[in-house]
């Protein structure tokens, strides 16, 4: 069997797919803190967003003009973050 590498397109929809999980698990993980320390107290918007990778101020063109994830910008980041060169 040969050991062709899968094309570029299947590592980027995976490097952006660990990038969802990891938010959403930060996201969860935060929910679950804020419940157990404060008697049930549900995350506010705000807790929920400061948690998210990458910040605004780390990536500020990871994010449109209506606050929305830019996958492309995102990609890029990654690439930049871990994958430089």
């Amino acid at each position: 069997a040969d050991n062709v590498p899968p094309p570029p397109e299947t590592w980027e929809e995976f490097a952006l797919w660990l990038w969802e999980v990891h938010n959403d698990v930060s996201q969860q993980l935060v929910m679950e803190e804020v419940a157990m320390k404060e008697d049930g107290r549900k995350a506010t918007d705000e807790e929920l967003e400061s948690i998210l990778w990458p910040t605004v101020n780390a990536c500020p063109e990871c994010r449109d003009k209506g606050d929305r994830w830019d996958r492309d910008n995102i990609l890029l980041h990654l690439s930049r973050e871990y994958w430089p060169g």
